[in-house]
């Protein structure tokens, strides 16, 4: 339970949603005029392009790359459908259609620039940024069809209006489609083998390259999807804005991407969220629509999204840090751990098979002994004989010189029994000795071993006192 907590406290994305809370909470509170319908509608109207161009961004940052041509691809789009719309009758739904193509061949060109081509993300997507603003600069400023007039029909994918005049009532039904779009890549990014395949390429590009996978064909895709989505952004852009202006654009695509980092994807790539995506984007909507309403002005609006920018990439990077440092600490006790058992399973069996060599050593003591102990009967025995004989005949006779011979043999065979106890004995003090020093090796591998296990219990130690230093300045920031 403890755990899951803690886990759920942790996740960038929970305190992103808190944070909106808390903004949304003070905005409020601060002003009458925030907490109005018109207000929050007109902020989710603003709020579609900016969160399309956001979740397509977001594949592109997670392999570490970046698209800064969003902003002004998204406005040359719907300045040449517009335009072919005002100017050539193209219906409506092929110049929607227009945006997406469009939209798709500048993704595909970044790809191609950047994933086959090699040229660094920044330096090609900015030269993208260039042509797409300088195309749409050639354009006049474009009206698309309004909701009253023929073709406005696409105005209701976003806002759906009952009634006329001021007693419409207005249904942000664009809302409802955001929240499917961001659950469906979602599910691309974690659940399939294109999504799986951009974190690897994001997380290590040449492992990914050595695992087999087509480094350069996802490479290419991330920046189609991106493409795409700045398509979808187009349209969403042409059906909130009353004219389209031509040279606008610029500095749109860093709302985007400053939502996505504020959504948890990491700055260094490998990891990401588009849920995540959409809660940076809305906290992004909320100062932005919030701001003014309390009496600070552009300048200052974008001096505090900045500076929330800032928090969010320092959160991101202490967390990488507080990650890699748990990491560390826990493989270099597992080295150790596994190095101290091997070591003293090694000693355990030497002092398995020294106790073997001892006891069979045992056993042939003994029965060295039980043989100088017959040994030793016999000759008495035959030594007695020769010694009555003597006494009784004062000669000796054939059968006592075969007595003594008898004696003598007998005293041969003590001899070597005497000879083979004597190894026996060495052989035995020898598996002694050996079976002491397996005893003492064992005994200093245990020291070493619990020695090492004091050693990382208070690394662990010493990192979770780190940890919770850094929980304590993140708390900080959060507070900030």
């Amino acid at each position: 339970m403890t755990k899951k907590k803690k886990s759920i406290l942790s996740d960038q994305r929970f305190i992103v949603l808190l944070v909106i809370i808390v903004l949304f909470a003070i905005f409020s509170f601060k002003s009458r005029e925030f907490r109005q319908y018109t207000t929050i509608l007109s902020m989710l109207d603003f709020s579609y392009y900016d969160l399309l161009m956001a979740i397509g961004v977001t594949f592109p940052l997670i392999t570490g790359g970046v698209d800064l041509s969003i902003g002004t691809g998204m406005v040359c789009y719907a300045l040449i459908a517009g335009s072919l719309v005002r100017n050539n009758n193209l219906p409506v739904v092929l110049a929607m259609l227009l945006c997406i193509v469009l939209g798709i061949i500048v993704g595909a060109a970044n790809g191609v620039l950047i994933g086959i081509m090699n040229l660094p993300p920044f330096l090609a997507t900015l030269c993208t940024c260039m042509i797409t603003r300088g195309a749409g600069s050639l354009c006049s400023a474009t009206p698309w069809p309004g909701l009253t007039q023929e073709g406005g029909w696409f105005h209701s994918i976003f806002k759906i209006t009952v009634g006329t005049g001021r007693s419409a009532s207005r249904y942000p039904i664009g809302f409802l489609w955001m929240i499917i779009l961001v659950l469906v890549m979602e599910y691309v990014l974690n659940h399939t083998k294109f999504g799986r395949y951009t974190i690897a390429i994001g997380s290590n590009k040449e492992a990914a390259a050595l695992s087999g996978i087509n480094v350069k064909f996802y490479h290419v895709m991330v920046y189609v999807v991106c493409g795409l989505f700045t398509g979808l952004a187009a349209i969403a852009y042409a059906a909130v804005t009353p004219t389209v202006q031509p040279g606008t654009g610029a500095g749109l695509e860093m709302d985007a991407i400053g939502g996505v980092f504020v959504g948890g994807v990491a700055a260094t790539g490998g990891y990401g969220s588009v849920i995540g995506t959409l809660a940076g984007i809305f906290v992004i909507m909320l100062l932005k629509t919030g701001l003014p309403y309390i009496g600070l002005q552009a300048n200052w609006q974008q001096i505090i999204t900045g500076a929330v920018l800032i928090i969010a990439v320092l959160i991101d990077i202490m967390k990488e840090k507080k990650a890699a440092a748990k990491e560390a600490v826990e493989q270099g006790f597992s080295e150790n751990k596994t190095q101290f058992e091997s070591e003293l399973q090694m000693a355990k069996n030497e002092e398995l098979e020294a106790q073997t060599k001892k006891e069979d050593a045992d056993a042939a003591l003994k029965d060295a002994q039980a043989k100088k102990t017959d040994a030793e009967t016999e000759r008495s025995k035959a030594q007695k004989k020769y010694d009555e004989a003597i006494a009784q005949n004062g000669e000796l006779t054939q059968a006592d010189v075969d007595q003594a011979q008898n004696a003598e043999e007998a005293k041969k065979a003590l001899e070597a029994a005497n000879d083979e106890l004597a190894a026996v004995q060495k052989q035995f003090t020898s598996a002694q000795e050996l079976l002491q020093n397996c005893s003492d090796r064992k005994k200093a591998a245990d020291e070493d071993y619990d020695e090492a296990v004091k050693k990382n219990k208070l690394n662990g130690q010493q990192t979770l006192e780190a940890k919770q230093q850094l929980d304590e300045k993140q708390t900080a920031l959060d507070n900030a």
